[in-house]
């Protein structure tokens, strides 16, 4: 790769901690991130608001593998060589 290659950097709604419950897990509204993050390519599916986040329930486990499960399958399909993920210690 040349050195004025751009580095994509690519926000997977999908990779996120466990939600619910905990306030802090709640994500933050998708127009203050692209505010804050401009550089950041966002997923095409997040919404506004963090429609996930429940104040009443948390997620389970079984709901994490299987994000797990999905997004590891679509990240074997994607044609870049050199990939770096970065997510929560729930999800990881």
């Amino acid at each position: 790769t040349g050195q004025n290659q751009r580095i994509r950097i690519v926000s997977v709604e999908n990779i996120r901690e466990a939600y619910g419950a905990h306030y802090p897990d709640k994500r933050r509204r998708k127009s203050l991130l692209v505010q804050h993050w401009p550089m950041v390519e966002f997923d095409k599916h997040l919404t506004e608001q963090d429609e996930l986040w429940a104040e009443s329930s948390r997620e389970s486990y079984e709901s994490i593998e299987r994000r797990a499960a999905s997004f590891l399958q679509k990240l074997c399909q994607l044609p870049e060589t050199n990939i770096v993920v970065v997510s929560h210690g729930v999800f990881l």
